[in-house]
């Protein structure tokens, strides 16, 4: 099984990021998700997705990674 720490290493180290995003549950957001790009990912490590602008989030926080109209990992 592919974890979703490799995912994002593979898109962002293969320089596809442009097209791609990151879906997060974010309770702040109205439907309950925010749309992040993955350019703006600096690192991930096996706990946290760390964005250039700063932000943290845990990565048990992500639920979708799309690359154009494809679906690259879903989690429930």
């Amino acid at each position: 099984m592919v974890t979703i720490r490799e995912v994002i290493n593979s898109i962002v180290w293969r320089g596809a990021c442009r097209e791609c995003f990151v879906i997060l549950e974010d309770r702040l957001v109205g439907d309950g998700l925010a749309r992040l790009s993955m350019c703006e990912i600096e690192r991930v490590d096996r706990h946290y997705v760390y964005f250039k602008h700063g932000k943290v989030v845990p990565i048990h926080r992500v639920k979708r990674i799309v690359c154009g109209d494809d679906v690259v990992l879903e989690r429930f």
